[in-house]
């Protein structure tokens, strides 16, 4: 007895410390953190892939804190929307915003700013906010569990308080929970009944005494009380308001969480305790980046309920976003991120890095090259596959094979499992290590080794330490064009099985192009043979057979084959060709299985015989020395030679009024021509578009010869195409282009066949209309401009089109002049392209000259007498401008009569005349009038080479007669002689069509030009003034200038 005594103080006061202990931590404990592989938390990281998932782990026995399973709902109100959560997010989604509020709010009824809340299980949640148009909510931490649509949200009473008066929120007590519930139906009937807790294992929380009362209503958020072990005094059944059960007794109660009840009548109740869950990190982890030094702060959840291990899964991308699921943390290439845990206790911030890899694996060295072909059924491929960042994961790396057994780039079924499609994990026996990575060789295994004829595609597949997946792709460009495989989804499509997958059509195999190895024990069999097809090197592609029979060689035959082939082995003494060696048998790689015979130029109707006289191998090396083809397929175009005739040939094309005629001659045998005339419509200066094409059928002639002929009503230009398919293999030729040809050309070297149809001769313009020369040319012009004799049918759509008609010529049948009352008489006409013609007039009348002409142009129409009018007026003379006063005046050309008298008569009121010649003594020389009304003095003529002041008292002009300039006669164009010092300067005009002062101005440095001069004067009567006259000012025909030379020269006008 007494050592029973003794012996329980010691395991009373040991149960106890442990109890506490366990319930409230000593914090004492140093946590630690490390980066894990998402799927594999045994794989510590050290490198990440950038747009992948990391894990991240904090490992602390101090967050082991209890789960207070004490809330009733009497504590909380039940909002009227509802919640959708996913697991691991911030935030839930309302079902509806009208009972909730972005601010703040003590009504029970409403969600609002700050609430706590309690959702399912869940320990408490803060509202950090609310998005009214969204119904979006975020938490101040992560739920891990996802809750479905209708999953009801709480608002725990902001009154709650416990039983010292202290607040109970989200804050000041973050592990309170909903009590359990128990429906009365869990029990089938009363008497003992067994139930076990969710949260286990049960804590101790309540004592048997007065000091250290049992859990009930009034202390289930106390901390202080326990007893030595776990018992009923742990756990009290309640009702939803608080009120103790009726008919339900716990008898005894274990650490488990198994419950001995004692049932006299069931209903629903409440377990309220204290119990063990997986706790989480709340706002103690922060994870930061250099791309995002700001980093978020995520919620890591303990793996168990117990174990002290917490983790959670980020993601590294391009945004951040703490709120989503899972969080993610924005990263750049060769990036770092920085897991920090701030550890409570001993007080410390711990943390551990990770490097962002953006690269994948890199594979060179990939052997055999890609359509080798060989005998051996189990062929040996290898590469090698280096990462210079994180290196590569040794055991990650594969061989992926697949078999297609008829060459037709899918991937066939399975007969067995693993006979056509298996990734082969590469054996430390087969790779070596080299800088950076590995280099491998792998056999296909022998469940895969073909026994008929088969094509083997192959892969290399690794993973780096970042995680990054690679796969090989032999082509990443086709045709300079990128054609980038994506590694994921070609891993997720192998994974799937790509049976039946087409390695070049199939997404997203098509991508990651395979190498191949073709097993083949086939002799090469000649195929067929095919005259024209030709090696063009001026294509781009990697084939470039030209297979157009229009664009065929008649010195060229194909033979095909049904395998590619070992182009070492061929030579031209393999082959005959009609039983003659060809001059030449060549092979392309570019076109394998093919080999280009050259011969001597052939009909192009020609099929020969093919055969193979001497060995060839494929490049398996299986040899062939005898078949044969014994036609070959014909494969040159029938050549048509078409000629247009029409009424005549004009500028650069036949021209007709009306019918033209269609001859075409064939090379071979062909069906029935066929004839298509089009109208040319809108063009450029070197294309033109098709109108609506009309039919002609052509009759046979003669052999391989065809005759049509068209009569078109409508003037334009016409485009001919023929097309014909030859008798042997229905080869299509043609002549001229059509529509699908493209534009039609007028360039020289095209192959268009153009005619112009030409219904009328243009009316031609007549000049002058009006002219004071009696000596003047008459022009008859067929090519003005407009629709002139060249622009007849040019204007299509409103838009002029040059090159239509080229037909512009004309010849003059008839011509000629009516003048006045008089008779016509015969004229002779002059040209030097038969476009415009020319009549030099002499000593016409003033009067009205008729000239008639009639005309016939290339295409045969002919121009009725067509006339035009020239009238001859009398020739008016020139009025030069007086003011009272003396005027500095000139005549722009030399008068009829130059005598003084005649050129101001007696009647006329001026009285004194002076000019400036340097050349005579004293330079100056004067006419005054007598009182006879005559000039007298050393002035006696008046001429255009010198200027003159001439004193008046009226405003009366001067009129001076002065006859054109003639052409033909030996006469020159005036000029000034300038010497140094003052020059009295007239102005000239050589054009002869100034009739008064002021007429035809030219600016001064114009007129000058040539000259050195450094002023220029002009005399103003009115103003009685010297007017200088600047370079930009302009001289007047009628008036004189005082011009200083620096330099003697010569003034041309």
């Amino acid at each position: 007895m007494k050592s029973k005594v003794r012996f329980f103080p010691v395991v009373a006061i040991a149960a106890i410390a442990m109890s506490l202990v366990f319930i409230f931590p000593v914090f004492s404990a140093t946590g630690s953190v490390k980066f894990i592989e998402y799927d594999d938390s045994s794989a510590t990281l050290s490198w990440a892939a950038q747009g992948g998932q990391i894990g991240v782990q904090v490992t602390d026995s101090d967050l082991n804190v209890a789960i207070k399973r004490v809330l009733l709902p009497s504590d909380y109100t039940a909002n009227a929307a509802t919640v959708t959560i996913e697991a691991g997010a911030a935030t839930a989604t309302l079902s509806a915003t009208t009972t909730a509020s972005a601010t703040a709010s003590t009504t029970l009824a409403t969600l609002a700013l700050g609430d706590s809340v309690v959702i399912g299980t869940e320990t408490l949640r803060s509202i950090s906010s609310i998005a009214m148009t969204t119904g979006v909510i975020t938490f101040n931490k992560a739920i891990p569990n996802a809750y479905t649509a209708g999953t009801a949200i709480n608002k725990l009473s902001p009154t709650l308080t416990d039983a010292d008066g202290d607040a109970i929120n989200a804050t000041t007590c973050p592990t309170c929970a909903a009590a359990e519930v128990v429906a009365g139906t869990t029990f089938a009937s009363t008497g003992q009944n067994v139930f076990t807790l969710a949260s286990v294992p049960m804590i101790d929380q309540g004592g048997g005494t007065t000091a250290d009362p049992a859990m009930s209503y009034a202390t289930r958020f106390t901390t202080t009380n326990s007893d030595t072990g776990k018992n009923n005094n742990d756990v009290v059944l309640l009702t939803s308001t608080g009120a103790a059960v009726s008919g339900t007794t716990v008898q005894a109660a274990q650490e488990s969480g198994l419950l001995n009840l004692a049932i006299t009548a069931t209903s629903t109740f409440y377990a309220v305790y204290w119990g063990s869950e997986a706790n989480d990190t709340g706002t103690a982890v922060k994870v930061v980046s250099q791309a995002d030094p700001t980093g978020i702060t995520v919620t890591l959840t303990e793996t168990g309920a117990t174990t002290g291990i917490f983790r959670l899964n980020i993601l590294a991308t391009t945004t951040s976003d703490a709120t989503a699921s899972p969080p993610q943390l924005k990263v750049a290439a060769n990036d770092v991120i920085t897991l920090k845990y701030t550890d409570a206790s001993p007080a410390a911030t711990i943390s551990s890095t990770v490097t962002i890899e953006t690269t994948d694996p890199v594979f060179s060295n990939l052997a055999p090259a890609d359509a080798t072909a060989g005998t051996l059924t189990r062929p040996e491929v290898s590469g090698e596959i280096t990462d210079v960042d994180s290196g590569i994961t040794a055991s990650s790396i594969q061989v992926l094979f697949a078999i297609d057994d008829d060459g037709d780039g899918v991937i066939d079924a399975e007969t067995t499992t693993g006979d056509h499609h298996q990734a082969v994990t590469v054996d430390s026996t087969d790779r070596t290590a080299i800088t950076g990575g590995y280099s491998i060789i792998q056999r296909l295994p022998a469940a895969m080794a073909p026994e008929t004829n088969a094509t083997i595609y192959w892969w290399l597949k690794a993973t780096d330490v970042a995680l990054n997946v690679g796969v090989s792709d032999r082509q990443p460009t086709i045709s300079g064009a990128a054609n980038a495989c994506d590694d994921v989804a070609f891993v997720a499509a192998w994974d799937a099985s790509l049976i039946g997958d087409n390695v070049a059509t199939s997404t997203p195999v098509s991508g990651c192009q395979p190498y191949s190895v073709k097993v083949d024990f086939t002799k090469p069999d000649m195929t067929g043979a095919v005259t024209g097809p030709w090696w063009d090197t001026t294509k781009t592609s990697t084939d470039k057979t030209e297979t157009t029979v229009s664009k065929a060689k008649n010195t060229f035959v194909r033979a095909d084959f049904a395998e590619n082939l070992d182009g070492t082995t061929i030579d031209a003494t393999d082959f005959e060709v009609d039983d003659v060696t060809p001059i030449s048998a060549t092979w392309y790689s570019g076109n394998k299985d093919a080999v280009f015979l050259e011969v001597a130029a052939m009909a192009s109707n020609l099929r020969p015989k093919v055969e193979l006289v001497g060995e060839i191998k494929d490049v398996a090396g299986n040899p062939q020395d005898t078949d044969s083809v014994a036609l070959s397929t014909d494969g040159i175009s029938p050549t048509l030679t078409v000629t247009l005739t029409g009424t005549a040939t004009g500028g650069t094309r036949q021209v007709t009024t009306g019918k033209i005629t269609i001859d075409i001659v064939a090379n071979e045998d062909v069906g029935q021509p066929t004839i298509a005339i089009s109208p040319v419509e809108s063009s450029t200066s070197t294309t033109a578009s098709l109108g609506t094409a009309v039919s002609v059928t052509p009759e046979l002639t003669a052999a391989r010869t065809y005759q049509a002929t068209y009569t078109g009503a409508t003037a334009g230009l016409y485009n001919v195409y023929v097309s014909a398919l030859d008798t042997t293999a229905s080869n299509s030729g043609d002549a001229g282009v059509n529509n699908a040809d493209g534009a039609v050309s007028f360039l020289s070297t095209s192959k268009s066949l153009l005619y112009e149809i030409d219904t009328a001769v243009a009316a031609p313009t007549f000049s002058p209309a009006t002219t004071d020369d009696a000596n003047t040319y008459i022009t008859v012009d067929f090519a003005a401009g407009g629709a002139d004799e060249g622009d007849e049918y040019t204007e299509v759509g409103g838009v002029v089109n040059t090159n239509f008609d080229t037909n512009d010529t004309v010849t003059i049948t008839s011509a000629t002049l009516k003048s006045g009352s008089a008779d016509a008489v015969d004229i002779t006409l002059s040209t030097t392209d038969n476009k415009t013609f020319f009549y030099k007039a002499s000593a016409l009348s003033i009067d009205n000259h008729v000239v008639t002409v009639t005309a016939t142009d290339v295409a045969g129409n002919t121009l009725a007498a067509t006339s035009g009018t020239v009238k001859v007026t009398e020739r008016k003379p020139f009025a030069m401008a007086l003011n009272p006063g003396w005027n500095m005046v000139s005549i722009p050309g030399d008068a009829a009569d130059a005598d003084i008298n005649t050129i101001i008569p007696a009647t006329h009121p001026a009285d004194t005349v002076l000019t400036y010649d340097p050349s005579v003594p004293g330079g100056w020389l004067t006419a005054i009038r007598d009182d006879d009304g005559v000039f007298t003095g050393t002035l006696t003529s008046i001429t255009s080479g010198r200027a003159y002041w001439i004193h008046t008292t009226t405003y009366e002009a001067i009129s001076v007669t002065i006859p054109k300039l003639a052409s033909g006669v030996a006469v020159l164009p005036p000029t000034i002689p300038i010497v140094i010092g003052w020059n009295f300067v007239p102005v000239l005009d050589v054009e002869g069509t100034a009739v008064a002062t002021g007429d035809n101005p030219i600016a001064q440095a114009t007129y000058l030009s040539g000259l050195t001069i450094s002023r220029v004067y002009n005399f103003g009567t009115i103003a009685n003034a010297w007017v200088e006259i600047s370079t930009t000012d302009n001289m007047e025909t009628g008036k004189g200038y005082w011009v200083y030379a620096s330099k003697a020269g010569t003034l041309v006008p």
